[in-house]
């Protein structure tokens, strides 16, 4: 049904009904992608996937594909479709989170190597996993992929076929991504204002690594691995959020005590997503309604029991060039942002 909607022709055809249940068994349908080129590659895998021959190897409810159409609706992107064969699912899921994830990460480089210039051209690219790997996932959620803020390298997860997960650097200048010893079960990772180290979290913890090797340094204990990322600011404290649901906490970078950097409201459910604003003692994040609603906030270091400064809504911020940018309904959006008055315009 998916796929006659999206097509305007049934997946598998014939004369007969013996001819179509035959084309059933044997036969795969070309792509949506063949007829339809603007097809978001989210949306070939999943119907892809729901017409696989093994049964195991299909979704396995009506509701498992709305969520996945749900998804596609958040993130979708008219990037080339990928071709909608039936590798192995490890495979299929590299290929998806390749097309979508770092796909949107290079489409956005262009404007954050050259601030203050005329408009570039969008430029989008298909950077896949590393050989014999695939991009972290977790549920509908992938990445983060963090960019350095020289602008020169790309910090990811990927998983082996062993299952064993690592962070991986991936200079824009080369074409392969090496991986990063002594980084197992990696997530979340973001970077230090001069590039040498990355922040993650992994095993329950805070930790730190040299961006050219070397033995990690546990800066903090009980972080759960869905926890809403990191930032780190140039005199070296670090931001990091403890658990999903919670608030934001702040670390020296070279280790020591932990302690609160925002307290939530009676009507708020969560603090997460923080990024340092230049000035390094002001930082965005998103706050969580106990509605459920998202909220864009400015907070300021030491000073964890006063509320944050209300932007805009929406979630994922960050700064660049003079601009907040942010998701909101599952669209990237940018607004100048006056970090003097927290106001947005335009």
């Amino acid at each position: 049904m998916l796929y006659e909607v999206a097509t305007g022709k049934r997946a598998f055809e014939g004369k007969s009904q013996i001819s179509v249940a035959s084309a059933i068994l044997e036969k795969d349908p070309e792509p949506i992608s063949a007829t339809k080129p603007l097809t978001p590659a989210a949306l070939d895998y999943l119907v892809a996937t729901c017409l696989v021959k093994d049964r195991e190897e299909r979704l396995q409810s009506a509701h498992d594909v709305r969520l996945q159409l749900e998804g596609i609706s958040l993130f979708s992107s008219s990037a080339a479709a990928i071709t909608a064969t039936r590798p192995s699912r490890r495979r299929r899921v590299g290929l998806l989170l390749g097309s979508v994830a770092l796909l949107l990460a290079g489409a956005g480089i262009t404007y954050w190597l050259h601030p203050g210039s005329s408009p570039a051209p969008s430029v989008r690219s298909y950077i896949p996993p590393p050989p014999g790997t695939t991009f972290t996932l977790s549920g509908l959620e992938i990445g983060p992929v963090a960019v350095s803020p020289d602008g020169k390298t790309l910090a990811f997860s990927a998983v082996d076929e062993q299952g064993v997960t690592k962070l991986w650097l991936r200079p824009l200048n080369a074409q392969q991504a090496t991986a990063l010893p002594g980084t197992e079960d990696a997530s979340k990772p973001f970077w230090s204002p001069d590039a040498q180290y990355l922040g993650f979290v992994a095993d329950g913890k805070l930790k730190k690594v040299s961006a050219s090797g070397g033995n990690s340094q546990i800066l903090a204990d009980g972080v759960a691995s869905e926890s809403g990322g990191g930032t780190w600011n140039a005199d070296g404290t670090i931001l990091f959020c403890k658990e999903r649901s919670g608030a934001i906490y702040r670390v020296p970078a070279s280790g020591g005590e932990v302690s609160p950097a925002t307290k939530l409201k009676e009507t708020e459910h969560s603090h997460d997503e923080p990024f340092f604003l230049p000035d390094g003692k002001h930082f965005l994040y998103a706050s969580t309604g106990s509605n459920y609603s998202r909220e864009i906030k400015v907070g300021e270091l030491g000073k964890p029991e006063q509320d944050g400064v209300a932007v805009v809504p929406g979630q994922m911020p960050q700064f660049a060039s003079g601009r907040l940018l942010f998701s909101r309904d599952g669209h990237v959006m940018a607004q100048a942002f006056d970090t003097a008055s927290w106001k947005v315009s335009g």
